[in-house]
Formats: C-alpha cells, structure tokens, sequence
C-alpha cells in the first residue's frame, strides 16, 4: 500500500545513527505538503505542532494515534505482506554509513520503485534519494534468514541470500528497539525509447550490525550479477541492448518461451548471458510443480557454460572484473541435492576455472572451494562393501556324511548328507533295477 505523504531528506551532517519520525498524515497529503528534515537546529514542526522525533534510538516513539509499536523483529513479518507495525506515523531509527549494499530482486517491483519516485514512467536517467526499512521475515520458503526491503509502504525487493545470512542476527538485534531504515538511492538507466528499469542501492556502516567494512564505497552500487550496473549504461554502451528485458511478460512459462526464442536470435554474449541466468532463474522456480523442469534446467546450464568462452571476455571488458556467475554455485546446490557429487564437482572446479583472479568477490570463489572439498570428500570416502552371506552353514552342511542302508540286499553305504526324500535302494541295486 502506498503512504500517502513521501518524507525526503536534505543533506545534512553524518552522523552515526540518528532517529526520524515518518510524519504521515493524510490532511498533509490533501494540502500538498511535503515534510523535508531541515538541516538547521531548528527542527521543522508538523500538523498541531508536532516535531519530526530526535531522539536516540534507544528511544521508542509511537504512532501519532498514541498507541504503542510493535517491535520490528521476525515474528510477525510474513512474507510479500506489509507488516502490521508499518503504519502512518510510526518512528524509525535511520543507521548512517558509507557502504553500499545491493537490493535483489527489484526487477520485479518496477511498479513500487516508479510510484516511489512519484513521477511518470521515463526513458530519461532517474536518481532518487529515500529512505528504506529492513524488515526481518519469518516462513519464507526460500530463505530462513529473509530479509526484506521495503520503502515508503511498499517492498522494493530483498537483501542477497548470502548478505541476508550474514546481516539478519544484527538486523534482529536493532529492530528489538524499533524499525531499522538506510539511507536508499533509487536509480535507472534510459534507454531511448523504453522505459528505464530502476534499482535500488542502501547506504549503510555493517558495523552497526557487527560486521567488517565491505569496502564497497559509493552510491554506484555494490557490483554482483552486474545487471543494474549493466541497464545503468546500456544507453551509453552500444556493445548490448537490454531493451529485451522490457518484454517478458509476468507469467514464468510465457517468459520461458519468451527467453528461448531471444537467445535463438541474439548473438551478444553480454545479452546472452543476462538472458541465460534470467531463463535459469525462471526454470528453476517451477521445479517443484513441472516434473522435467531440473532436465530443462540443467540442459540450459549446461548450453550456458558452454558459450563461457565468448562471455567471459565481455564481462571483463565491461566491468573491469567478473561479477557474480550464479549458474555454477546454483547447480553446486542442484547436484549435492540430488547426491550427483561428480557433476557437482565438476560444476565446482568450473566455476573456479572461469573466475580465475578476477572474482569481484572473493566470497563467492571462497564458497566454490568449500564446496568443491566437500565433493571431494564426498567421492574419495570408500564405499560400504555389500553385506557377505555368511557360508558358515554351508561348510557345516557340505562335511557331513550320512550312512544310509538299502531295503534289498542290506547293506550299507555311505554319501553326503542331502535335503529331500532318503533312496531305499544302494547305488548297486538302483543300477541293477
């Protein structure tokens, strides 16, 4: 749901941290103010003289209705729906950094991101500043350490699954006094006559939620699958079009064949690449509910990697490093799922194979390693010989002797033991008969 006033921030001093109220009424939207924090001392007043909150984050402050917030932690926080504490009003406590930290999945929160900006769709280059809230999910399918991304009212995306796994037991710790929020930058690429994709970029200290310095300065964003990067300078670098992206439609099997019939035609590696993994990513989604959807998967991985040769250059040339390649750690996870540990091996010593020296992350090659050893581990331990039928029994059976006599001319002889009916006559007489 979208908040019906939009609170923007003037540059101001950085400070380590600081608290804001999202002052959010609906009187103010009709008169068509918009609340900005002044950078003076003075603090601005809002409708019947309430002032923006400045207090520290230890600090709770509830919603203008007098009634208490509930706390910003994991337990109510279902996934896709606006949590119940996300209300007019409310009080978050703003966590200042110089480190930038990606958002996923905002390719598919176009329309949030657009109405965030609050102005019609474009072809022209957008850059827009606001705040965003982390909210800690639970029953998440897909990631037990989900971590959402919302802004004013509405989600914009996630944080990496790997950056959601490191962050969540911070983020749970902050959000025990009230909701966490970073500063956000909002961009997009034009692209002539189509509409620009927007992505969305958090400024943030990972001290604040202990954590070591990422490195990754600026509001440019942290480099990983380099696809915003890619769509931020698709209008200036005529080596790729990713205009295509434009046309997928919303439903995942019409935009599988959507994709198929792309990479029939397009013959640039940057393109093909991005059309790959989106095809991979999209595949992957329905292999619980279509019963050949892994044989597709791997059949695309596999068309994928073999046209390495060509991407791998590109990229480089692109980005001056190799952005996140998530084919090979994916079927890593696929093959040790299905307890293939050759070909998880083998996808493993790949993937390590193409990232060389030139990972942007050495996270990610660090992940590849492990996993590569534990296929290993895997394959050399020896393997349990079949149980041996005890012959025991059998030698006892074979080294008895019974001593039979015959009905005819009585006398006696002698044979191994055998199951089954006793003969009434010696060999002689059987002969004989």
């Amino acid at each position: 749901m979208q908040l019906l006033c939009q609170v923007s921030f003037a540059q101001r001093p950085r400070l380590s941290r600081d608290n804001v109220e999202m002052g959010i009424f609906k009187n103010l939207f009709a008169a068509g103010l918009k609340a900005v924090a002044d950078p003076s001392p003075t603090l601005p007043r809002l409708q019947e003289n309430r002032p923006f909150a400045a207090t520290t984050p230890d600090q709770h402050v509830s919603a203008p209705t007098g009634e208490h917030l509930p706390l910003a932690t994991g337990s109510c926080n279902r996934p896709g729906v606006r949590p119940a504490w996300m209300i007019d009003g409310m009080s978050i406590n703003v966590y200042e950094g110089s480190d930038t930290l990606e958002v996923v999945g905002e390719s598919h929160r176009q329309d949030n991101l657009w109405t965030i900006v609050g102005a019609p769709r474009t072809s022209q280059s957008i850059r827009h500043r606001t705040l965003a809230v982390l909210v800690p999910e639970t029953g998440n399918q897909y990631d037990d350490n989900a971590i959402a991304v919302w802004a004013m009212g509405v989600q914009v995306g996630y944080l990496s699954r790997e950056n959601a796994q490191s962050y969540r037991p911070g983020l749970d710790r902050l959000a025990q006094a009230s909701p966490v929020a970073l500063r956000a930058t909002i961009v997009g690429g034009g692209h002539g006559d189509n509409l620009a994709l927007l992505g969305i970029f958090l400024d943030h200290d990972p001290a604040d939620f202990g954590l070591e310095p990422t490195g990754q300065l600026g509001h440019d964003g942290e480099l990983r699958t380099g696809l915003s990067e890619a769509f931020m300078t698709d209008r200036q670098d005529d080596t790729y079009d990713l205009r295509w992206y434009y046309s997928l439609p919303e439903d995942t099997r019409r935009a599988i064949a959507k994709l198929k019939s792309l990479l029939a035609a397009e013959t640039d590696p940057i393109d093909r690449h991005f059309m790959f993994a989106e095809l991979e990513w999209r595949i992957y989604k329905l292999r619980d509910v279509e019963p050949g959807a892994l044989l597709d998967y791997d059949s695309v991985c596999a068309q994928h990697d073999s046209e390495m040769e060509r991407i791998r250059p590109a990229l480089f040339s692109k980005f001056g490093t190799l952005p996140l390649l998530e084919t090979y750690k994916q079927q890593c996870v696929r093959q040790q799922k299905a307890k293939d540990f050759q070909r998880g091996h083998w996808w493993a010593e790949r993937g390590l194979a193409l990232y060389g020296q030139d990972a942007h992350s050495q996270d990610w090659t660090n992940d590849l390693r492990k996993r590569l050893s534990t296929f290993r581990a895997k394959l050399d331990a020896p393997v349990p010989n079949p149980k041996a039928r005890p012959a025991t029994r059998e030698v006892e059976v074979a080294s008895e002797v019974e001593i039979l006599t015959c009905s005819k001319c009585l006398c006696s002889w002698e044979r191994l033991r055998q199951r089954g009916r006793k003969p009434l006559l010696c060999p002689t007489c059987a002969a004989s008969t």
